[in-house]
C-alpha cells in the first residue's frame, strides 16, 4: 500500500504513508515478540504496546539493531502520534518519508531476514 501511495499526488499522501509505515513496523515488532522463543502472554503484549519504548527495550533483549534506527523510528512514531492524537497538523516531507521507509526496512530486515532490494 505504501508503494501505491508513493506514486500518487494526494494532498495527504505523505501523512498516510507515515501512518502505514509506522503501522507496519508496529505489527512487525509484535509478530517478532509473539513468535519468539520466549513466551509473551496477551497481557504481556498488551502492557508492552502501551508505550513504544517498552517494546523497543524488549526487542533489544533479543536482537542487536543500531540505536540510530531506534531513535529515528521513535521520532517518526512521535510524528505519527501528533497526526492522529493531537490537534497538530504536521507536514511530512518526501525526504522524511523516504528516510522512515529505509528505517522500517532495515529493522524488519534485521528481525525477519527480509530482502527489500528484491521488491
Amino acid at each position: 500500500m505504501f508503494e501505491v501511495l508513493a506514486g500518487k499526488k494526494y494532498h495527504s499522501r505523505n501523512r498516510l504513508g507515515l501512518i502505514i509505515l509506522d503501522s507496519n513496523l508496529e505489527i512487525g515488532l509484535k509478530e517478532f515478540l509473539v513468535n519468539n522463543k520466549e513466551y509473551y502472554s496477551d497481557g504481556d503484549i498488551s502492557k508492552l504496546f502501551t508505550k513504544r519504548h517498552l517494546v523497543i527495550a524488549e526487542i533489544k533483549k533479543h536482537i542487536s539493531i543500531n540505536d540510530d534506527y531506534w531513535k529515528k523510528s521513535s521520532h517518526y512514531n512521535n510524528l505519527r502520534n501528533k497526526l492522529i492524537h493531537e490537534r497538530a497538523t504536521v507536514d511530512i516531507t518526501d525526504y522524511q518519508l523516504a528516510d522512515f521507509s529505509e528505517v522500517v526496512e532495515h529493522i524488519l530486515s534485521k528481525l525477519f531476514g527480509f530482502d527489500f532490494s528484491r521488491i
